[in-house]
């Protein structure tokens, strides 16, 4: 099949992004931020963002079951 979509579309699969190959997935991440109050004391707040992650999930092992049910990025396995 991949030779296919090289010879017919001019596709070569090896050099598409991650992203386009497997999706991407979107999971929180939590990072600390140090920042001062009104009151000029430096405090270090835990805050979180979205992250967009790309790589291929081979079967459901059990980490790739705790990637894909966990809420934030932090919980999971280190991903590949």
């Amino acid at each position: 099949m991949l030779e296919r979509l090289k010879t017919e579309k001019n596709i070569d699969w090896n050099e598409c992004p991650d992203w386009y190959k497997w999706g991407t997935f979107i999971k929180k991440e939590t990072y600390l931020l140090e920042t001062e109050t009104p009151q000029k004391v430096k405090v270090t707040a835990k805050r979180h963002r979205n992250e967009a992650k790309s790589f291929p999930l081979n079967g459901f092992d059990q980490q790739h079951v705790k990637f894909l049910l966990s809420k934030y990025l932090d919980e999971t396995p280190a991903s590949s």
